[in-house]
């Protein structure tokens, strides 16, 4: 393959072949990297726009600058740093904006299945040759194009079908949520999401907002739960320069960047107290009016929220507006949990081996008949994405027992089910049982401090004398639920 990529019909530098943006000039690779490998990547991708960036922060940097808008971003993670992948990752905030391709020299298989557990689209060892760079660009950019032209439904297999937005419909409760989708199509009304964590309330979000009229318009993720308290405001409104200490130049908030579009609002239970009033104004009137302006901007969008939250229970409690509640909650959508759907599980587990192996560009393994057992047997607290992410170890190590025997490990035994029940099992020596006391005694700590709190992950941090990053990570890897009742849970 030459350095110019085609879209496979031998057209020039444009997927579609008539000039469209997608290719060349116009679209943009961020290789977050050392020289070598900018060198490296713009004789090889020649005709595309390479900006390099020395590490992630600089990266980051850059993305919030708006000096840097990649359609691929590739990683080499900083083994000397004491952020890890998940942070890193993390940091660049931009996971679900582009896909993210780990490039490394790292080539263990603990690396990579570190590297999938954190949603990077890929990996890829170092030394890489030119044309394996080039195909796997072409092969993701063309996969993006297939995305954005939004394809007709076809089949998986007997069970569950693709509705063509990159969402499985399996069973009876996911389709009714795609009829609601239609019947709401020309409609700008909120719409509430509600599910445990990992359910797929985000697909749901895109789901709703690739149904309706608004398909064409932007559609603009904000993790509530992610941003600092102190910024959320300019996160969502935007500022001047000068607003405030750091805000060294103007810049647009997430409500007009999603103007005529979908504004998605992840984890809208940890939305400040503080800020819940101007959030309540924009969705009354549709004004709003940046830090360090006096004139008010107004913007046509429509809000979709999701949470994992009781937030009835919260507003009882004063920890959410009543009146936002009920502004939000204007249809209201429960995403019900996988232990709820166990027909759907062998589907789904199915579906993502077809999705990885087509990644992977490898024949798809036979599903053992014991591990799809142990799979149906299994509670799944971590729903789909938990699912997701066993499916994809599995196709990386091809070692269904080891899988087996970590989903036994992980089941909570009925006399320990009111107890903290931490994943995966460590064996028997000393030092294992050292390892698992602590994880137990980190975890309890966690969900004492979580009442303490009244489910407050900001204060729970702080008292506990960790970032907030590392709490979320913390909560997520032991399966804590939080809202009205806080549980440990296997």
């Amino acid at each position: 393959m030459a350095g110019r990529l085609t879209n496979g019909n031998g057209n020039g530098s444009h997927p579609n072949g008539n000039g469209a943006p997608g290719r060349g000039a116009d679209l943009e690779l961020l290789f977050i990297d050392d020289r070598w490998i900018h060198r490296f990547a713009s004789r090889t991708l020649s005709g595309f726009k390479i900006t390099r960036a020395e590490n992630w922060l600089e990266a980051k940097s850059l993305l919030e600058k708006g000096t840097a808008a990649p359609r691929i971003a590739f990683l080499e993670p900083c083994s000397d740093s004491d952020s890890s992948l998940a942070d890193q990752i993390e940091g660049l905030g931009v996971a679900e904006s582009f896909p993210i391709v780990v490039f490394s020299v790292r080539r263990e298989p603990e690396a990579i299945v570190e590297a999938t557990r954190q949603g990077v689209i890929e990996y890829l060892p170092k030394p890489a040759t030119a044309e394996q760079l080039q195909e796997l660009v072409e092969r993701l950019l063309n996969e993006d194009v297939a995305e954005r032209q939004r394809p007709a439904r076809k089949p998986v297999n007997g069970n569950g079908h693709h509705n063509g937005n990159g969402f499985l419909l399996v069973g009876e409760p996911l389709r009714r949520i795609q009829d609601l989708a239609d019947q709401i199509a020309n409609s700008r009304v909120p719409v509430l999401v509600e599910g445990e964590s990992g359910v797929g309330k985000e697909v749901v979000a895109r789901l709703l907002h690739r149904r309706s009229k608004l398909a064409e318009a932007p559609f603009v993720k904000v993790n509530c739960a992610a941003l600092p308290v102190d910024l959320i405001e300019s996160e969502l409104f935007g500022h001047t320069r000068g607003a405030f200490t750091g805000a060294h130049e103007e810049r647009a908030g997430k409500f007009l960047v999603a103007h005529k579009g979908t504004l998605f609002l992840d984890e809208i239970g940890e939305f400040p107290t503080a800020t819940q009033a101007k959030l309540l104004q924009v969705l009354q009137d549709g004004h709003f009016t940046p830090l360090g302006k006096d004139e008010e901007i107004a913007v046509e969008v429509r809000v979709i929220a999701a949470t994992n939250r009781d937030l009835r229970r919260a507003v009882e409690k004063g920890e959410f507006r009543e009146d936002l509640f009920y502004r939000l909650n204007v249809i209201r959508v429960q995403v019900p949990p996988l232990r709820e759907r166990p027909d759907e599980i062998e589907t789904f587990a199915r579906y993502f081996v077809e999705k990885f192996c087509k990644e992977l560009s490898i024949t798809p393994p036979q599903l053992p008949d014991t591990l799809v057992g142990a799979f149906l047997d299994y509670q799944w607290p971590g729903n789909v994405r938990e699912l997701e992410n066993l499916v994809r170890r599995f196709i990386l190590l091809q070692n269904p027992s080891q899988i087996e025997d970590e989903l036994r490990a992980r089941q909570p035994r009925e006399a320990e089910r009111q107890g903290p029940v931490v994943e995966g099992g460590y064996g028997t020596s000393l030092k294992a049982v050292g390892k698992q006391a602590a994880a137990h005694a980190e975890q309890n700590l966690i969900v004492r401090t979580l009442r303490e709190t009244s489910g407050n992950k900001w204060q729970a941090a702080k008292k506990l004398g960790v970032s907030y990053k590392t709490l979320l990570t913390r909560i997520e890897s032991y399966g804590i639920k939080y809202g009205g009742k806080i549980e440990a849970v296997g």
